[in-house]
């Protein structure tokens, strides 16, 4: 006697069903997965006592001090999955030194980055950080600009990325800033450096 089985049309159905819901759930989740991006970078400047718009409207009129800056960073972006646009925390270790003075400086800025997906030309994205900023002393530079300073003050970026789009390595150009954040921090005090660094994203 031949039985046949009632769900067996039915039950081939189900799974069908259940594999295009699997097919589906991992085509939405994938681009999720590869969404987040992280980096590590070095970098180091030199600090100008001009202020920090001047180094865009004035560039020819830079006073470079010979004072340095070197640093090391890690950061983590999130695409937002918008016109190229993706939001990221950077965690910033870096060591300032002059006549006569050095001390260290933590950074925690949250940034804001835009990749115009340009394939042929090697600028690959533009960022502004915005955070705080802490120094182990007393900037002297600072002081020497504006009469005093603090340890904690506001702290703002402005970056250039460079580099070859397939390609991890990256290279970029920083303006690095300061300030009392409009006397959130203080009533004077500001600082700004150029920097250029490279970056290895992950």
């Amino acid at each position: 006697m031949h039985y046949t089985n009632p769900m067996g049309s039915g039950g081939r159905a189900i799974r069908a069903a259940r594999g295009a819901v699997a097919a589906g759930l991992i085509g939405a989740f994938a681009p999720m997965a590869t969404a987040q991006q992280d980096h590590l970078s070095v970098f180091a400047g030199t600090l100008i006592m001009n202020d920090w718009n001047e180094a865009f409207a004035q560039p020819q009129d830079l006073n470079f001090t010979g004072d340095s800056l070197v640093g090391l960073a890690a950061g983590r972006d999130w695409s937002l999955g918008w016109r190229g646009l993706s939001a990221g925390i950077e965690g910033q270790l870096a060591w300032h030194f002059g006549d006569g003075y050095s001390y260290g400086q933590i950074a925690l800025p949250a940034v804001l980055r835009y990749d115009p997906g340009w394939q042929r030309v090697l600028l690959r994205s533009f960022a502004y950080g915005l955070g705080l900023s802490y120094t182990t002393e007393i900037s002297q530079p600072e002081v020497e600009k504006g009469g005093q300073s603090q340890r904690t003050m506001f702290y703002w970026f402005l970056e250039t990325e460079f580099g070859r789009p397939e390609r991890p390595l990256r290279y970029f150009a920083r303006l690095h800033h300061r300030s009392t954040g409009f006397g959130a921090f203080g009533e004077a005090g500001s600082s700004n450096y150029l920097l250029v660094g490279v970056r290895r994203r992950f």
